[in-house]
C-alpha cells in the first residue's frame, strides 16, 4: 500500500490541518512536508496510535481487521456499503460544519484521523483504474502486532440472524433427500432410452434438469447422454448419506452449474466477470456461521449479509446496473432485487434440494415455486454438510455410514412390482431395466413385467437369466414360483399367449362376412372368423366395415 507520507502529499491543506489538530498538533503556518512529517511522527510514536483508537467512539477493530483480511485494501464502494460513506463537502462547508468533531460513521472517524485513506490504484494488473480505501505502510505495520488475533474475528464469529417471527412461518416445506429417488429414476431413463421429459410433470423441470446436469458434471453422464456403467453404479451402491454428499460437493465447485444465470428475474450480461464457485462458497460460510437451530427470518438473513458482505456477487466492485439487474421489478438496481434474489434462489432451490433447509412461507399455496420464502432453518444433515465443507472431514468416514436403504420389493403374480424409497437404489435401477413403467411418485415407484419389456431389455444385451438371479436375491421366497417360470419359459420359446382389445361383428346374413372377407378394403380389418356369422375385427377398422355394411343394406347397432 502506499506510504502515509505519499497520501498526505496528495492531499489538499484544509485536509492536514484538520488531521493536525485531531492529534492536537499546532500546524499553523508550516509547509505540507513539515505539517505531513509532524503527523506522521506522532502517530507512529509509543502507543499513541493504539490508545487513539481505544478511545474512538466507535468500535474500530472490526474495521481495520476486516481491511488487513483484505490485505490492506478494499474497493471504495464495497467499504462504504460496509462501514459507512464520508460527507462531500468543500472547503467552506466543511469549516462551517466541522465533520470531524462529530462523524457520522466509523469511516469518517478513522478518515479524518488519518488511520484510513483513499486513492485511485489499477484493478488486477490491468488498465481498468478504480478508487479503493487502504491503510497506509506505516499504520499497517504498526498495528498488525496489537490486531494479529483479531485477522479473522471478522468472520469466524457467529452469524447473528433475526428469528422468524410466527406469521412468516405459516406454510412449511420439510428439506429431504429425494433428490437421490429421482437421481436413480433419470440414470434408468437414460439407460433405457426413456426421455427424462416424461419425469417433469411428476418432479418439476428445474429439479430434473438440474440433476441432470450434475450427473454429468459428476461424469455419471457421458457425451450424448450415454450412462458411464462403473461411476453410476458407484454411485447407486454408495450409502444415502455420502451419494448426497458427493452431489453436493459436485455441485459447490462446478463452474459449469452457474446459479446466478439460473434466476429467471435476473438478467446477467455475458461482460460481467464473476465465479459462480467462489460466489456460492461465499454465503456457504456465512450460513455455516449461524448457530441456531430455530427458524430464521430471510429478511433478517439478507440483512445480515448486506452488512457483512454486500458485495459478494461483484467482489471487483462493478456495479454497473446494464450488467445485472432484475427484468421484473422496477427498482431493477435495488441490493434487495439483485443480490437478494439470489439468496432466495440458493435457499429456496440448490439447498432445499439437498435438504440441508427447511423453509417456510408466509401464507399456503399450491404453488411454492413462484413464492418467496420468509423463513428458513438448518437441517441436521445440513449442519453436519456444512461444517464437513468447512473442517474438511475425510470422506472415506462417510463411505462408511450405515446404508438406511432395506426395504424388500413387493411382486405380485402379475408380474406388478412396487418399489419404495428405500428400497436400495442400485436394485431400483436394476429392476427398471427390465420392466415397463407402470406409476412414477415421489415416494414409490410401480413397475410390472411384460413380454415387451423384457424384449427390449435382451435387445440392450441384458441378460433375462440375470432379471430371474436377482429377483430370486432381492425378493427371496416371496417372488411367485410361477411367474417365475413363466418368464423363464418366455426367454426359451418367446409369447405363448397373445391377449389383445378387438372388436365383434355378429350379422343376421353369413353371405355379408363372406363379401367382407373377399373385399381388399375390408378384409385387412378382420382379425377371424369365430363361426358363419361372426368375426373379429381390429378395432381401427370400425369405421371401414360400418360402411361397407350399410353398402349390402346393413344398419349396424352398436353395443358397449
Amino acid at each position: 500500500m502506499p506510504s502515509l507520507m505519499k497520501s498526505f502529499l496528495q492531499k489538499d491543506d484544509h485536509y492536514l490541518q484538520i488531521v493536525g489538530k485531531l492529534w492536537q498538533l499546532d500546524v499553523i503556518g508550516f509547509e505540507k512536508k513539515e505539517i505531513a512529517e509532524m503527523i506522521i511522527h506522532t502517530i507512529i510514536s509509543g502507543n499513541n496510535l493504539i490508545e487513539k483508537l481505544a478511545g474512538a467512539p466507535f468500535e474500530t477493530k472490526p474495521v481495520l481487521s476486516y481491511l488487513m483480511q483484505q490485505n490492506g485494501s478494499v474497493l471504495s464502494n464495497i467499504f462504504f456499503e460496509k462501514f459507512g460513506e464520508i460527507r462531500i463537502m468543500g472547503e467552506q462547508r466543511s469549516l462551517r460544519e466541522k465533520p470531524w468533531l462529530s462523524p457520522n460513521t466509523v469511516t469518517e472517524w478513522l478518515w479524518y484521523h488519518g488511520v484510513i485513506q483513499m486513492n485511485m490504484q489499477g484493478l488486477n494488473n490491468q488498465a481498468e483504474i478504480k478508487e479503493f480505501v487502504y491503510i497506509p505502510d506505516e499504520i499497517f505495520k504498526k498495528i498488525s502486532n496489537y490486531y494479529a488475533l483479531e485477522k479473522k474475528s471478522f468472520f469466524m464469529d457467529e452469524l447473528i440472524v433475526r428469528p422468524a417471527a410466527p406469521k412468516e412461518v405459516v406454510s412449511i416445506q420439510m428439506g429431504d433427500d429425494s433428490i437421490l429417488d429421482l437421481g436413480c429414476l433419470i440414470i434408468a431413463s437414460v439407460r433405457t432410452g426413456k426421455p427424462i421429459q416424461n419425469l417433469q410433470p411428476i418432479f418439476g423441470n428445474e429439479k430434473t434438469s438440474f440433476i441432470y446436469k450434475l450427473f454429468e458434471e459428476m461424469v455419471i453422464f457421458q457425451h450424448a447422454g450415454i450412462v458411464h456403467p462403473e461411476n453410476a453404479q458407484d454411485f447407486l451402491q454408495k450409502n444415502r448419506f455420502a451419494a448426497l454428499f458427493q452431489m453436493l460437493l459436485c455441485w459447490v465447485n462446478s463452474t459449469k452449474i452457474d446459479d446466478l444465470k439460473n434466476i429467471a428475474e435476473l438478467y446477467v450480461d455475458d461482460l460481467l466477470k464473476y465465479s459462480p464457485v467462489e460466489i456460492r462458497k461465499s454465503i456457504l460460510e456465512q450460513i455455516q456461521r449461524i448457530k441456531s437451530n430455530d427458524w430464521c427470518s430471510f429478511d433478517g438473513f439478507s440483512a445480515s449479509i448486506r452488512k457483512m458482505n454486500p458485495a459478494f456477487l461483484r467482489p471487483d466492485g462493478e456495479n454497473s446496473p446494464w450488467l445485472i439487474r432484475n427484468t421484473t421489478n422496477s427498482k431493477f438496481n435495488e441490493w434487495v432485487n439483485i443480490e437478494g434474489a439470489y439468496l432466495q434462489y440458493l435457499l429456496h432451490f440448490p439447498l432445499f434440494l439437498f435438504g440441508m433447509v427447511d423453509i417456510a412461507f408466509q401464507e399456503k399455496s399450491e404453488d411454492t415455486l413462484s413464492q418467496k420464502i420468509s423463513a428458513f432453518r438448518i437441517t441436521k444433515i445440513g449442519r453436519y454438510f456444512l461444517d464437513a465443507m468447512q473442517k474438511n472431514i475425510d470422506f472415506e468416514k462417510i463411505l462408511k455410514i450405515r446404508n438406511t436403504e432395506k426395504d424388500i420389493p413387493k411382486i405380485s403374480i402379475d408380474g406388478k412390482i412396487i418399489l419404495s424409497n428405500n428400497t436400495p437404489r442400485i436394485l431400483r435401477y436394476q429392476i427398471s431395466r427390465f420392466c415397463e413403467w407402470t406409476k412414477l411418485e415421489k415416494s414409490r415407484s410401480i413397475f410390472c413385467v411384460t413380454p415387451e419389456s423384457l424384449r427390449q431389455a435382451k435387445e440392450n444385451g441384458l441378460l433375462i437369466s440375470s432379471f430371474i438371479g436377482l429377483l430370486k436375491r432381492s425378493i427371496g421366497k416371496a417372488v411367485p414360483i410361477k411367474l417365475l417360470n413363466a418368464i423363464d419359459r418366455w426367454d426359451k420359446v418367446d409369447t405363448q399367449a397373445t391377449m389383445f382389445h378387438a372388436l365383434v361383428l355378429t350379422v343376421n346374413n353369413p353371405n355379408w362376412i363372406n363379401v367382407l372377407l373377399r373385399s381388399k378394403d375390408t378384409a385387412p380389418w378382420i382379425e377371424q372368423r369365430l363361426n358363419a356369422n361372426t368375426i373379429i375385427i381390429k378395432s381401427k377398422g370400425e369405421k371401414i366395415i360400418y360402411r361397407a355394411l350399410i353398402e349390402l343394406g346393413a344398419l349396424t347397432e352398436k353395443h358397449e
